[in-house]
């Protein structure tokens, strides 16, 4: 990474990364490249909608057993892991990363939309709590897809710190209907952050 870094710098020219599946790793990520860092974020309910329509439409249950990996696998006396206990998610043996899914997916058989919306919301929230910390800027991808005002905004906001010209006129979100899953999403949402908060985790409110 370093290396790319200077044969941008080399070339008068200035290095530009995209991380997906790295918001917990943000702090180390700053710390180690420098930078201006922004954050991106979704309406959870929508991301969650589309991990779903993988198992509805194709039976593909690997995003939505991806967040239960997560917690299982959280080291012991962490809030992840005390959530997932929570949760009754079992901790899988040790193993390759394909014995330990297949161990999970195994045990949880056929679980319930509730469940899997409340693990995927409890890594969300604290994938995020990490995340925003170490921000320089967090961008609303949903409200960047269909606000024109907000994308010129932001446009500006990254310019005026990196001298980049950004443009996001092409910013397009696909969304999913929340009735296609019987929840009540934000009385789940007010229990998992009550949750979380019990466990230890430290959740900004809002």
């Amino acid at each position: 990474m370093s290396g790319l870094l200077d044969n941008a710098a080399s070339a008068g020219k200035c290095a530009v990364f995209g991380f997906s599946r790295s918001l917990a790793r943000a702090a180390v990520i700053k710390r180690a490249l420098g930078g201006f860092h922004v954050v991106l974020r979704r309406d959870p309910i929508q991301q969650w909608l589309s991990c779903r329509s993988y198992r509805v439409a194709e039976g593909s249950v690997y995003f939505e057993l991806c967040h239960f990996m997560i917690l299982a696998l959280a080291p012991a006396g962490s809030a992840a892991s005390r959530f997932a206990q929570r949760l009754g998610l079992p901790r899988p043996p040790p193993g390759s990363f394909k014995e330990q899914f297949e161990f999970l997916k195994r045990a949880l058989g056929r679980w319930s939309d509730e469940l899997s919306y409340r693990a995927f919301l409890a890594v969300h929230l604290l994938s995020y709590a990490i995340a925003d910390a170490h921000a320089d800027l967090t961008i609303d991808v949903d409200y960047l897809s269909r606000a024109h005002e907000y994308r010129e905004a932001v446009r500006r906001a990254i310019a005026s710190r990196t001298n980049l010209a950004v443009d996001f006129d092409d910013c397009r979100l696909s969304t999913h209907d929340p009735a296609l899953a019987a929840l009540d999403y934000e009385a789940v949402a007010r229990d998992v952050v009550q949750v979380l908060r019990s466990c230890g985790a430290s959740i900004p409110a809002g």
